[in-house]
C-alpha cells in the first residue's frame, strides 16, 4: 500500500487536536507584525473564521521536500506530540484514508479516520473526518512559495469535539497546539533537510 498522500491534522488538541503556490494560489495577505513573527521563527495564528482556526509558518525547505512529509501520515507519530498512532487504510486515486489515534487531554485517547484529499499540484491537501467519536473535523495544508524561496505552510483547522467538550475549550486548545503542530513539522523538516 502506497503511503503518498496525506498527513497531518492529527493534531486533535490537547483534548483531540492534535497552503506551496506551484501557481495556483496566491501568498495570503498578512500584516506586518505577522510576517515579522515569522521572519522570527514564530509559528503565527492568522486568524479564526467559518468556525476554523489557521496558522502558518515559514520553513526553509522547498515545496516538494514539504509536501513529501505532509504525505506520509505514518511518520506523524515520531514527531507530533499528542499523536500515539497513523495508519493508511486505503488509497485511491483521489484520496488516502488514515486511521489515527491521539492523546486526550494528556491522560486519555481519542480514534477517528480522516479522508485526505491531495491535489494533482500538490500544493495543497484537504482534509475531513471520516468517522470516528468527534462530531466534525476538516482542513487544510496549503503550501505557498514565498519571495524569497521559503516555503509559507498555512495550516488550517475545524473541530468540533462534540459532547467531549464545550466548543470554546476546543478553540482554545486549537490556538494552542495548531502553533505547536507547525513548530514541530518545522523541527522535523530541519532534521530531515
Amino acid at each position: 500500500m502506497t503511503r503518498s498522500y496525506l498527513l497531518l491534522p492529527i493534531l486533535l488538541v490537547s483534548f483531540i487536536l492534535s497552503s506551496i503556490n506551484a501557481s495556483a494560489e496566491q501568498v495570503p495577505a498578512l500584516g506586518e507584525a505577522q510576517w515579522a513573527g515569522l521572519r522570527a521563527g514564530q509559528a503565527v495564528l492568522l486568524g479564526e473564521e467559518d468556525g476554523y482556526v489557521t496558522g502558518a509558518i515559514l520553513l526553509d525547505q522547498d515545496p516538494a521536500q514539504v509536501w513529501t512529509l505532509l504525505s506520509d501520515p505514518e511518520e506523524a507519530p515520531k514527531f507530533i506530540k499528542d499523536m500515539v498512532s497513523s495508519k493508511v487504510l486505503s488509497t485511491d486515486t483521489q484520496s488516502v484514508v488514515v486511521a489515527q489515534k491521539v492523546k486526550v487531554a494528556g491522560f486519555s485517547s481519542c480514534s477517528y479516520s480522516v479522508r485526505y484529499l491531495p491535489n494533482h499540484t500538490k500544493d495543497k491537501m484537504e482534509f475531513k473526518l471520516e468517522e470516528g467519536r468527534i462530531k466534525s473535523m476538516s482542513g487544510s495544508w496549503t503550501l505557498h512559495t514565498t519571495s524569497d524561496d521559503q516555503t509559507l505552510l498555512v495550516y488550517k483547522l475545524q473541530l468540533d469535539a462534540g459532547f467531549f467538550a464545550p466548543q470554546s475549550f476546543v478553540k482554545r486548545s486549537m490556538r494552542k497546539k495548531i502553533p505547536e503542530t507547525l513548530l514541530a513539522l518545522r523541527s522535523e523538516m530541519d532534521r530531515r533537510y
